[in-house]
């Protein structure tokens, strides 16, 4: 581990600086890329009434490979801001709200945004020329940011009042890809992967009212997501 660290730090050092020489580069094997990043994290229970589910984004990430079929790669991906919109009549059912559903009605919007890093192993198997199939299993920081507005009939609704509290807090993840990228160049390839995340783990918080109904702390089931992009190396 204290080698693949050092890869890293060195190969970032010489990228930003550009004062190594092409060899050393060479043993490296450092790379940069971008990619367009869509990926669906599922709401669970009454979750999936005020919850999108679909985050369009991108991702950074630079890596370097410290054995011909091995390497590792550092990222950072961000969303662009979903919003859903609800409504909820009366007698619908929102967490804890009895047999007898809602006494008022419910409506507003909830804004959901996603960024986090991550660090990944990377596997390489080549398979044709210019062409690997890769995968990957890594550890993520994912943050959600929520922005919420409710409103019902009833000035003093418990329901509005907790769902305007709702705040999420970040939490790590498990990552799995599997993909395959193509050398256009000697330098530019492109690359498209397939990954999922336990973003089962994710929490978001509120005020008494949401302990109180019950909405419970875990919004999110499994993530799945696509990546598809290009990347240089040097």
């Amino acid at each position: 581990m204290k080698h693949i660290a050092k890869s890293l730090v060195v190969a970032g050092a010489m990228i930003a600086a550009g004062s190594v020489s092409a060899d050393v580069l060479a043993d490296l094997n450092p790379y940069i890329g971008a990619d367009y990043y869509q990926a669906w994290m599922k709401p669970k229970g009454d979750y999936t009434k005020i919850l999108p589910k679909d985050f369009p984004g991108a991702t950074l990430y630079v890596g370097t490979k410290f054995h011909e079929n091995f390497g590792i790669e550092l990222g950072y991906d961000w969303s662009a801001q979903k919003k859903k919109d609800f409504n909820l009549a009366k007698g619908s059912t929102l967490f804890s709200t009895g047999a007898a559903g809602l006494t008022n009605p419910v409506s507003g919007s909830v804004k959901v945004r996603r960024s986090g890093a991550h660090i990944d192993l990377v596997g390489f198997l080549p398979v044709a020329e210019c062409f690997d199939l890769i995968g990957s299993v890594g550890f993520g920081w994912l943050q959600t940011k929520l922005t919420t507005s409710a409103v019902s009939t009833s000035a003093t609704s418990q329901h509005t009042s907790a769902v305007n509290s709702l705040s999420g807090k970040g939490r790590g993840v498990l990552r799995v890809g599997v993909g395959g990228s193509y050398m256009v160049t000697d330098m530019v390839g492109l690359r498209a992967k397939l990954s999922w995340e336990s973003t089962s783990s994710l929490r978001v918080n509120g005020n008494g009212y949401f302990t109180s109904l019950a909405f419970g702390q875990n919004p999110y089931k499994s993530t799945t997501a696509l990546a598809i992009g290009a990347f240089v190396k040097f």
